[in-house]
């Protein structure tokens, strides 16, 4: 795992994960999230860690990209 990076003296919350994503990448997620697949699955598939999948998640929601699911996100606790 990276270490966390500082810059003259701003620390970089969560600098050692990888929030960009391929225009292919976020299709698959749409298309899993769509249908209502778990979320620690959609991780699982797209080979990613759970808190980068989150922040996707809050991102497409806060842009109106994907709507909320009956099922949540399919699983109890997000980060068990």
């Amino acid at each position: 795992m990276e270490v966390q990076k500082v810059f003259s003296n701003y620390y970089i919350a969560l600098g050692n994960h990888d929030f960009s994503w391929t225009e292919q990448e976020l299709k698959d997620f749409r298309e899993m999230w769509n249908d209502d697949l778990p979320f620690n699955i959609i991780c699982r598939r797209l080979e990613r860690r759970q808190i980068e999948v989150a922040v996707l998640i809050m991102d497409q929601a806060d842009q109106g990209i994907i709507k909320k699911r009956k099922i949540g996100l399919g699983m109890k606790g997000i980060f068990e």
